[in-house]
């Protein structure tokens, strides 16, 4: 019974000296934010701001990791403005030399204006046919990723299939409805060619680039439904 009442005693006793510990820093607080109010501004919205810093550095994968990417931003930060200089004379002699690769190839006259008369169809088309002649280098195999090729015969197809559907609008398959079906055999092949099951789909582009956009498009949207993937990171060279 008197170890209890001994117990009980010190427990009592602790709570107090908390008690009274804390109404000391209560009271300090209280003096300190009354002489020095700016102060205490600053230091409450500095709190809050890292308590934001906090909750959104565990939104982003844990505060090491946004922590690596702040510094590695900052280290690729300084470097280019190290390297500003030579990136800047290295990228205006590129851009003169691309200019000059252009440009200098091409002869004639330059059009900058609608002209007020229109040039007959034979005057035309001689004119089409002149300037296509001169672009020869693809057809000497010096060119690479430039130009798919499948022979004369094969080019002839295309030209008669471009003349066939040349006014056609694949957006209003309601209208054109045969371009619609051709675009849905042309990914159905594809599909068939990766061994795509019943659920694999896919769309027309105009070229390479458009390719790889909606490419990394149907990634991103992959990784969002399939793995919850909110913020993303492509990894990709700049130049």
């Amino acid at each position: 019974f008197f170890s209890t009442t001994q117990t009980s005693s010190s427990v009592l006793s602790s709570s107090s000296s908390m008690a009274s510990a804390g109404s000391q820093v209560i009271s300090r607080v209280r003096q300190t934010v009354a002489a020095q109010p700016l102060l205490a501004l600053g230091l409450s919205n500095l709190a809050t701001a890292f308590l934001f810093f906090y909750l959104k550095a565990r939104e982003s994968g844990g505060l090491k990791k946004v922590l690596v990417r702040w510094v590695f931003k900052l280290f690729m930060r300084t470097a280019k403005l190290v390297a500003k200089g030579t990136v800047d004379n290295e990228t205006e002699k590129l851009a003169k030399k691309t200019k000059e690769m252009i440009l200098e190839k091409v002869t004639g006259v330059r059009y900058q204006e609608l002209p007020e008369k229109g040039m007959p169809k034979d005057q035309l088309v001689a004119k089409l046919k002149e300037e296509s002649a001169q672009e020869t280098k693809w057809r000497k195999g010096q060119v690479s990723g430039t130009v798919y090729h499948g022979g004369e015969e094969a080019t002839e197809i295309v030209v008669e299939a471009f003349r066939a559907f040349a006014v056609s609008n694949p957006l209003h398959p309601d209208v054109f409805p045969f371009v619609r079906k051709m675009e849905a055999e042309v990914v159905q092949m594809c599909c068939n060619m990766f061994h795509g099951g019943e659920g694999a789909c896919g769309t027309m582009t105009s070229g390479g680039t458009e390719s790889i956009l909606m490419a990394v498009k149907t990634y991103r949207d992959w990784a969002k439904i399939e793995k919850g993937v909110t913020e993303p990171e492509l990894i990709c060279c700049k130049s």
